[in-house]
């Protein structure tokens, strides 16, 4: 064998081995059998050749190539290499394109149907979509952004407002009614110094306060039959009270007071003797006018003696008396 042939035949070897090792590093599966199927795409959202197939979470295989349809509708083919045996792809799998990170890293994830019947290589499967992590975060996100730009700018109104509400007066007013509020603790503060230094000394006698209400209390709880005893009493004299013809009494005292108005009303008005003795002042007048008359008789009396009082000695008669008194009182008046 010639040299040159020795060249040849490493040469071929060397790009042998570069072609089934680029392929083997980009995933291919170069010394197995694929079976390859077919989607069709309105899009496919930056997948490309080589990218992975997922099956339950695992590697089954890689996209093999990714190309327009000839009848120039826009829509892609994407041709599925698939290099696992000992799986089952139902005829209404589904060929879902998805993002497996973040970075936007795509892949199609077979979703197996419920057809009995499997699908053989060759076939076209159904197609889908599944928006990637980015979109689906902005999705979700977006109520909250806007949300967000809703509720600063209603934070701008409401400090534009404030800043309108709060000029100087409004300010200065503030600082002394903060200055009011530190005054107020401070006095608070002073007051519970008070308070504490007044419980610390009293403290001895709040102690013989709490000590005698314990004593009281156990005095209470050691008669506590005595006083069950007085309180059945209490019962039963309310009883007796309720079941006694209180109502009957009050209207006899009611009917009595009644009676004695009508009889203050009738002295009042002068009538019967009690109410003309009290309103007619006559009687009052002649008892005084008669005790006058009385006093200068019992006067005369005493100074004259002898008008009143008369001794028959030698039994004159009776003119002669009466002679003998007209002429004293003849003398009398002369």
């Amino acid at each position: 064998m010639s040299k040159e042939i020795k060249i040849a035949i490493v040469c071929l070897l060397a790009v042998f081995l570069v072609y089934f090792g680029l392929n083997y590093l980009k995933g291919a599966e170069v010394f197995s059998k694929s079976s390859n199927y077919y989607a069709i795409y309105d899009g496919v959202g930056g997948l490309t050749n080589d990218n992975a197939i997922m099956y339950n979470g695992m590697r089954i295989g890689r996209v093999k190539g990714v190309s327009f349809l000839k009848d120039r509708s826009g829509r892609q083919l994407v041709e599925l290499s698939i290099t696992e045996k000992n799986i089952n792809i139902p005829s209404n799998s589904t060929a879902k394109i998805t993002s497996l990170d973040l970075f936007g890293t795509k892949a199609v994830v077979l979703v197996p149907g419920s057809s009995p019947n499997e699908a053989a290589p060759g076939d076209t499967l159904r197609s889908g979509v599944e928006s990637d992590l980015a979109d689906a975060i902005d999705e979700r996100f977006r109520p909250i952004e806007e949300k967000t730009n809703k509720l600063i700018s209603s934070l701008d109104s409401v400090v534009t407002s404030v800043q309108l509400i709060f000029d100087e007066e409004t300010t200065l007013n503030l600082r002394e009614s903060f200055v009011y509020i530190n005054e107020s603790f401070y006095e608070m503060r002073e007051a519970l110094k008070s308070v504490n230094e007044i419980l610390s000394a009293e403290r001895d006698h709040i102690e013989g306060a709490f000590s005698n209400l314990e004593d009281i209390t156990q005095v209470v709880a050691d008669n506590s039959d005595n006083i069950s005893h007085t309180l059945e009493n209490l019962a039963t004299f309310s009883d007796t009270l309720a079941n006694m013809k209180v109502q009957e009494t009050l209207d006899a005292t009611q009917k009595a007071m009644a009676n004695l108005e009508t009889i203050t009303n009738k002295i009042n008005a002068g009538e019967g003797t009690v109410g003309m003795l009290i309103n007619n002042d006559s009687l009052y007048l002649n008892l005084e006018q008669a005790s006058k008359d009385l006093d200068l008789l019992l006067l005369d009396m005493q100074e004259n003696p002898k008008r009143y009082v008369h001794f028959s000695v030698f039994g004159k008669s009776e003119k002669k008396s009466e002679k003998k008194k007209e002429k004293e009182k003849s003398k009398e008046t002369e």
